[in-house]
């Protein structure tokens, strides 16, 4: 299994233990990939998930960029339009931050759209 996907099945289980649902795993448009689409409650939660080596240049909640923020939202307007508008009423940005040996972090609410 390549780092990525290991990265997504950890940050996965992390959340679904923390009591979010799974909608989509890997979604994609013709704007890009969305990591995990998970619900919790009336919200679906977009969920980037990032991983870094230990020694690698800074930290992995770090690394996301204004541009893929904006890649992201807009795969996610896609997805809202599309499905989500019709059974949730909030859409939330979450990052889940992958550092070996670190337990993942979780930061809701990591931007706005």
């Amino acid at each position: 299994m390549a780092k990525g996907q290991h990265a997504e099945q950890l940050a996965l289980h992390y959340l679904q233990a923390q009591g979010l649902v799974l909608l989509h795993q890997n979604y994609r448009c013709k704007c890009g990939e969305l990591d995990l689409l998970m619900a919790e409650g009336a919200c679906a939660v977009v969920v980037e998930v990032r991983a870094r080596s230990p020694t690698r240049h800074g930290q992995a909640g770090e690394s996301i960029t204004q541009a893929k923020q904006q890649r992201v939202a807009r795969c996610a307007a896609l997805w809202w339009v599309k499905e989500g508008q019709r059974k949730f009423k909030h859409l939330r940005f979450d990052v889940v931050a992958i550092q070996d040996p670190q337990p993942p972090q979780w930061i809701r609410n990591a931007w706005q759209y």
